[in-house]
């Protein structure tokens, strides 16, 4: 593990190294186990040739959208349309599956239907439900799909205070799901504080806990068993579908909690030892900016019809230096694709996209991906129909797929 120090002093940095647990911040030994998911996997190169679609930026798919969509920072399917939240302007905006803007609810503020700092916003499997996140106001809110208020409840807690939210899922019934492991914000926690943890928390329709279940995956260092238990979260009828993103694996819960499946993907590359940053920048509620940075070969979930996963898998990292007029920094780019997941782990097609992937959506008739342009930062979406993988659509080769 290398480290990088922005702010504080260097003894400073050396205890955070060794609580990193990497022995004399060499080859990091967590990376090793993540690479290696227990299976003793090795890396190995993709199966299939890409599969290349036709991409529509939303901001460009129609007059006016370049100037709704702001920040996007969460997607969804109802139906046919997707839903995008934008941290830019508070609100939701309904896309029709041409890219057309077709409808945009909420606002800035604290009363019904507004918001403060949306984080992500979920869509129930029916398409008739829709729960929107804000750490701003602590809230859940639900909505139909057509923006009309349902009500809101407190929000899921935030560890130690520090304001953000992690990932979301929603069932048919109301009832939905958070990971914290899903925000890349979040404390650094003890070997007694860490025991408890669970990787999710089930609430009701009403925002009552009902159960917390899925241990995270054990890695030694106190920072890197945060940052490499990161999580994105997926609901179809009775099954739960959580990404574990550093192992590059997918464990299936059922309602009661118990884990009923695992895949466990390929990886493509190791990447490089991650990098500990202490910044001199403060988060809301003046915690100092501290975070690891690796290079993950997944990151990004979402149920896909009736019997496929997609995830955004990134490969082919490579140096580039990147110049401002403050200086110039050295970067680690990669190639982003979706790839479309069987029931049994195996990638039906994988699917290039430009940029860096931050989240994807589909409802077995099209995908939309939450993308940052490497070049510039700014995040948009790309909507496109879904492809036919080995000459049939993806979301409908098995019946009974992720159930």
């Amino acid at each position: 593990m290398r480290l990088r120090v922005t702010g504080p002093p260097l003894g400073a940095a050396v205890l955070l190294c060794a609580a990193a647990g990497a022995a004399g911040c060499g080859r990091s030994r967590d990376l090793d186990r993540a690479i290696d998911g227990g299976v003793r996997r090795a890396v190995t190169s993709p199966a299939h040739a890409p599969t290349a679609v036709r991409w529509t930026d939303v901001r460009r798919a129609a007059p006016g959208n370049d100037s709704t969509v702001l920040l996007p920072v969460g997607m969804c399917f109802a139906g046919a349309d997707l839903l995008v939240a934008d941290a830019g302007s508070q609100r939701v905006y309904r896309f029709t599956p041409e890219g057309r803007l077709a409808a945009g609810f909420g606002r800035n503020g604290e009363g019904p239907g507004e918001y403060r700092r949306i984080s992500s916003v979920q869509c129930s499997p029916d398409g008739r439900t829709v729960l929107v996140a804000d750490p701003g106001l602590a809230r859940v809110t639900f909505l139909a799909p057509d923006g009309s208020y349902r009500g809101a409840v407190q929000g899921p807690p935030m560890p130690q205070g520090i304001p953000y939210y992690g990932s979301f899922a929603l069932a048919n019934d109301g009832s939905w799901f958070h990971s914290w492991l899903g925000s890349k914000v979040g404390p650094f926690l003890a070997d007694a504080e860490w025991r408890a943890v669970r990787a999710v928390e089930a609430r009701s329709p009403t925002g009552t806990p009902l159960r917390r279940f899925g241990v995270p995956f054990p890695f030694s260092g106190t920072v890197f068993r945060r940052v490499f238990n990161h999580t994105d979260l997926a609901w179809r009828a009775d099954t739960l579908w959580v990404l574990y993103q550093a192992p590059a694996t997918i464990v299936a819960y059922d309602r009661a909690g118990n884990a009923v499946d695992t895949l466990r993907l390929p990886v493509y590359h190791r990447g490089r030892d991650p990098v500990l940053e202490v910044g001199r920048g403060r988060l809301p509620g003046g915690y100092r900016k501290s975070r690891a940075h690796y290079y993950p070969n997944v990151g990004g979930l979402s149920a896909f019809g009736d019997a496929h996963l997609l995830t955004i898998r990134f490969r082919a990292y490579r140096e580039v230096t990147q110049y401002s007029p403050s200086g110039s920094s050295l970067e680690f780019w990669a190639d982003s694709y979706v790839d479309v997941i069987g029931r049994d782990g195996r990638v039906a097609c994988s699917i290039p996209f430009p940029g860096k992937g931050r989240a994807v959506a589909g409802n077995g008739r099209a995908i939309a991906v939450l993308t940052e342009d490497l070049k510039s930062g700014d995040v948009t979406v790309l909507l496109a129909r879904a492809p036919r993988c080995g000459g049939e659509a993806p979301g409908r080769l098995a019946a009974g797929g992720p159930a």
